[in-house]
């Protein structure tokens, strides 16, 4: 009240439109946009509750310099799909929003492209599509194989299967699972040799060499559709790495069927595969999340991930404090969260359609760049480029087929059980 500058308080800023003007932290960033006119934006200063002052932001109309594709890694699944993304981009680099895209393709027997920008493979070959804000457009070829995957790199990864052999649809969702983790972690690590006969690792007992990694798969019909769908994790960790040289998953073969009907069984797949590959279970011994708020708000603590989240796609204010992590404290029985996904999964209200969430989306399930780079922040050597297009927004408009809603409920990880050393020693991990 005096005009004295009190020290230690810290204000807020709200915006009436943060998508053409924002305040992070005391930055003010002016988004872009199109049109023959200036648009003004309201800034509020807030401490507390109290309003304490407001001024305006004009922002001057920009123009479209450049268009930019997201085709993830540039592959499509025969018979699967891939959402395709496009952005305009002004002079500057910024994103200028609200801006109708038009999608074409050439003519190929290899897929087919959607006006929302979905490719449908047919057949092995390749198809060039092309993006047109206006007279500015981008293209990009794609190319269709068996997986929809790149080439595997130098970490080997095996799923053993126990039990009865596999349908084949629900083998060929197992291959492709693997091919597509291959692509992403592409450099090796070192072996571990087990010579243990009597003891069960991973409900196996194991006297051979593991390269890479090493997944113990059981499918077993449990609960009927619905309910719980699978559950994976490391059981045992490399010393002085913590990466996991041996893991488990298993699956309720009541909902393959249905996972299969609607596209999304592989994705289930790699989902438990990132789960035995340290993602949400060995972020502990890591010191890979930390929470904010009395720990009700929690985010990741790696470099690489973090980076990805802040870039222009990702949104620069929602990862300004790290990447969002599920933290089930709000009324569960209100918008279905569950406390038993705290600290495992991405948050799912902040990350919608990304495949690490803790909710399998009927519409998409993306494998985020984010999620690479945390397997980066994790200790693995991985191909960024390999991950799906995605952004913070929701899809475009999916096939009446695919409805937009919130699917499967994932189930918690299996956290590790022990340590290994390289001629398969086991240390049990203390708790």
């Amino acid at each position: 009240a005096a005009g004295n500058i009190l020290p230690g308080r810290s204000v807020a800023y709200e915006s009436s439109d943060p998508l053409i003007a924002r305040v992070d932290g005391n930055v003010l960033t002016a988004g872009a946009h199109l049109g023959p006119a200036n648009r003004v934006v309201g800034i509020k200063v807030v401490y507390g509750l109290a309003e304490l002052a407001s001024f305006t932001v004009t922002v001057p109309p920009t123009t479209i310099d450049r268009v930019e594709i997201q085709a993830g890694n540039g592959y499509v699944p025969v018979g699967g799909r891939r959402q395709l993304l496009a952005f305009a981009l002004s002079p500057s680099g910024d994103l200028v929003r609200e801006v109708p895209v038009t999608w074409t393709s050439s003519a190929s027997p290899a897929a087919t492209l959607a006006s929302d920008g979905v490719v449908s493979g047919v057949s092995e070959g390749t198809i060039t599509v092309t993006a047109a804000f206006g007279s500015r457009t981008a293209s990009r070829i794609l190319t269709v194989n068996e997986c929809g995957t790149g080439p595997a790199g130098a970490y080997p990864i095996e799923i053993r299967q126990i039990g009865a052999a596999l349908d084949p649809a629900v083998a060929r969702a197992f291959n492709c699972a693997t091919a597509r983790l291959r692509s992403v972690i592409v450099g090796a690590l070192p072996p571990v040799t087990y010579t243990i006969t009597e003891t069960a690792i991973c409900n196996e007992s194991l006297n051979e060499t593991v390269p890479g990694l090493l997944i113990i798969s059981a499918v077993s019909s449990d609960d009927g559709v619905g309910g719980f769908v699978a559950r994976g994790g490391p059981c045992l960790l490399r010393e002085g790495s913590n990466l996991p040289s041996v893991g488990f998953m298993r699956f309720d073969s009541a909902d393959f069927p249905d996972l299969i009907s609607r596209g999304l069984l592989e994705d289930v797949i790699v989902h438990e595969m990132l789960h035995v590959l340290g993602f949400g279970t060995v972020w502990e011994q890591k010191s890979l999340v930390g929470g904010h708020f009395q720990g009700m708000n929690w985010r990741w603590q790696g470099a690489f991930a973090n980076a990805e989240c802040r870039t222009i796609y990702g949104g620069q204010d929602r990862c300004a404090t790290g990447v969002p992590v599920e933290t089930c404290y709000r009324p569960y029985f209100l918008v279905g969260c569950m406390p038993a996904l705290n600290r495992t999964h991405w948050h799912e209200d902040l990350m919608p359609g990304e495949l690490m969430s803790g909710y399998l989306d009927a519409t998409r399930n993306a494998l985020s760049r984010i999620t690479i780079q945390s397997l980066a922040d994790l200790g693995y050597q991985v191909d960024v480029t390999q991950g799906d297009a995605y952004t913070f927004a929701p899809a475009p408009t999916a096939p009446s087929a695919m409805a937009p809603q919130r699917g499967y409920v994932m189930s918690e990880p299996l956290k590790p059980a022990g340590f290994v050393d390289r001629f398969g020693r086991v240390t049990p991990l203390s708790r």
